[in-house]
């Protein structure tokens, strides 16, 4: 998989992550309240590791490798994943 590619996709997952939880989004935001923030953040995250494991194993793989290979790449990765 192309560097490109892989940016893509993971972008892609997370606005996809990030669409499931706009309503969440739009309610913290208006009620201007952190923990709101917080719980659509987690949600969003709980959301993007889904797609990720939806993803087949091969694609998986070659995203893991590419954080191996680049930090932004794995820094980023990691914030739209977070922790299980």
């Amino acid at each position: 998989m192309l560097m490109k590619d892989a940016w893509e996709l993971l972008e892609n997952l997370n606005d996809m992550a990030h669409d499931h939880t706009w309503d969440l989004w739009i309610e913290a935001s208006e009620a201007d309240d952190e923990e709101l923030r917080e719980k659509a953040s987690e949600v969003q995250q709980a959301h993007f590791r889904k797609l990720f494991k939806e993803l087949d194993f091969d694609t998986q793989f070659e995203i893991v490798e590419i954080c191996h290979k680049d930090d932004d790449f794995n820094e980023q990765f990691d914030t739209y994943h977070g922790e299980e």
